[in-house]
């Protein structure tokens, strides 16, 4: 494999001829093993950004592509000590940035199209985590509610706008947090006369969801990039009512917890729990579903949903992991009905490249088995 992507630049520089070319596609090659590496690219040019492609096999809107660039910006002092390595002085070390910004756009096969952008920064020396996001959805898929009792297709267009501050509680690994979301939708449903649908369901086909929310997190993972041990976790509720501009009175409450050990010099496991509920007026695509790799989007629904998922990655190379993973989630209308949902359980294998291993921005494809169906994801990073 190193010969042969050896062969690719090589081939590349002399079919240009240009020993700028050659110093270009250099970046991209670690000189300590040879091998294909985007860290060079990212942590020694201010332009520098990681381009991520789509492969989309979700089976709730079908098979499709896309492609996403993400920017990476340095400080002040980031940018002063990569001008001091260019001149020369080998004993500054690059530093991996902790902000970056991000643009994507995606398609599939049944009409489903969208976009994405924003940006994540920790500032003030990580005291400050500030998100930014800004999209449209054209969503096309199948719809699972039992409201008018079989599966039926719908059509969503939304418009959203997400807002989060988190600040550093003294010098502990909690956050307090304030986040602010936005959602205009326009709901279309195929093949049914929307007259006949339940008066919940009309009243939520041109609706405006805004909602302020209040967060408290931990995070001791060692990176923001790659993380393998540490705990990331959050404990979230959000308002969303009439006095904020919304035309649903409901709150949505979300927890989760993510785990990541080191078990063997090359084995690292994750753990996810996950556990969400929503009360009031909801409106019926916002109600949560079990999340997990070969469960379409919304196929399986209720007022309270709980996941659990392990993830096992082996590292045979210092470039190459393989990994496999296995997860179970319920869906319930009540608390206490969730010991007696049915479960539903997915399995999957994947494997990752080391693609940056300054930052350890492994990207790699997964193939993930669900009750009914299986699915391709490709994946940038090993955790959730």
């Amino acid at each position: 494999m190193k010969t042969f992507l050896r062969l690719c630049f090589s081939l590349l520089i002399t079919a240009c001829g240009n020993v700028a070319v050659a110093d270009f596609f250099e970046q991209f090659i670690d000189p300590n093993d040879g091998y294909l590496d985007a860290s060079g690219w990212l942590l020694n040019n201010a332009y520098g950004f990681l381009p991520v492609p789509i492969i989309i096999s979700e089976p709730a809107v079908g098979y499709g592509g896309g492609v996403a660039a993400v920017f990476f910006h340095e400080t002040e002092e980031q940018n002063a000590n990569r001008l001091k390595r260019q001149a020369g002085d080998t004993s500054i070390k690059p530093s991996v940035p902790t902000r970056l910004s991000f643009v994507g756009a995606m398609g599939t096969e049944n009409g489903t199209k969208g976009w994405l952008g924003g940006h994540f920064g920790a500032y003030g020396d990580d005291r400050y985590r500030y998100t930014a996001a800004a999209g449209q959805f054209d969503v096309n898929m199948t719809f699972y509610g039992p409201i008018i009792g079989r599966p039926w297709d719908i059509g969503i267009e939304a418009d959203m706008i997400y807002q989060d501050l988190k600040v550093r509680l003294a010098d502990s690994r909690f956050f307090a947090g304030v986040k602010l979301i936005l959602i205009d939708a326009t709901v279309d449903p195929r093949g049914i006369d929307s007259s006949l649908l339940p008066g919940f369901i009309q009243d939520a086909l041109n609706t405006r969801s805004t909602g302020l929310g209040l967060t408290l997190s931990h995070d001791s993972r060692e990176t923001l990039w790659g993380a393998e041990k540490g705990n990331n976790s959050l404990l979230e509720a959000v308002e969303y009512g009439s006095l904020l501009g919304g035309d649903h009175d409901f709150t949505a409450y979300k927890f989760y917890s993510h785990q990541y050990f080191i078990i063997a010099p090359t084995v690292f496991v994750g753990v996810r729990a996950d556990y969400r509920t929503v009360s009031g007026d909801v409106p019926f695509y916002q109600k949560p579903y079990i999340d997990l790799m070969g469960i379409p989007v919304m196929r399986y629904q209720g007022e309270h949903t709980a996941v659990a998922e392990v993830n096992l990655r082996w590292m045979p190379h210092p470039r190459w992991s393989l990994i496999s993973f296995a997860g179970v989630g319920v869906a319930a209308g009540e608390f206490k009905d969730l010991n007696e949902a049915p479960s539903r359980t997915t399995k999957g294998l994947g494997f990752r490249y080391l693609m940056a291993k300054a930052m350890r921005l492994h990207s790699g494809i997964d193939v993930a088995w669900g009750p009914e169906e299986s699915a391709i994801y490709i994946k940038t990073g090993i955790g959730w």
